[in-house]
């Protein structure tokens, strides 16, 4: 896959919001022969405004959430970020119900700016930082209104 940052843009004096966009698979953990949904995309409520996005042909449902642990380190320590989603609708306990807490899915980000998004006039789908790729080691905490998975690198589990 092509990594192109944005590198023009972050010399700028006032540089374009940055865009979170999250990507959840759980191909792995549906049965052989499965119709079910495998891939869902989400991104920030509060970067988007509360408007799904669209960026590369995809579409970004946004969800209010939070992502933490996400910072690079020279510790030599592995990071184990977490990912809380506002459980909206129930949907995300609906997932975690069906699918083993989502333990094994794979999270992937990747990180744009708003200028790039489809639609804008300088969207780029090869201008982005990324992507990272994370796997779901349990599920950390869930109420009615949020559900926290802590996350691992695929090699840490």
């Amino acid at each position: 896959m092509t990594q192109s940052p944005p590198v023009a843009e972050t010399f700028k004096t006032q540089m374009p919001e940055v865009i979170d966009l999250f990507t959840l698979d759980i191909s792995t953990l549906l049965p052989a022969g499965s119709t079910d949904q495998s891939i869902y995309r989400f991104c920030n409520w509060s970067q988007t405004d509360g408007d799904d996005i669209t960026y590369n042909s995809n579409t970004y449902t946004a969800l209010p959430l939070e992502a933490r642990g996400f910072e690079l380190n020279t510790s030599g320590k592995l990071e184990r970020p977490s990912i809380t989603f506002a459980n909206v609708g129930l949907t995300i306990t609906a997932l975690t119900n069906t699918y083993s807490d989502l333990v094994g899915a794979t999270v992937s980000r990747i990180r744009t700016l708003k200028t790039y998004l489809d639609g804008a006039p300088g969207a780029d789908p090869n201008a982005y930082w990324g992507p990272d790729e994370w796997v779901v080691d349990q599920k950390a905490n869930e109420t009615k209104l949020a559900v926290t998975f802590q996350l691992a690198v695929p090699f840490d589990l």
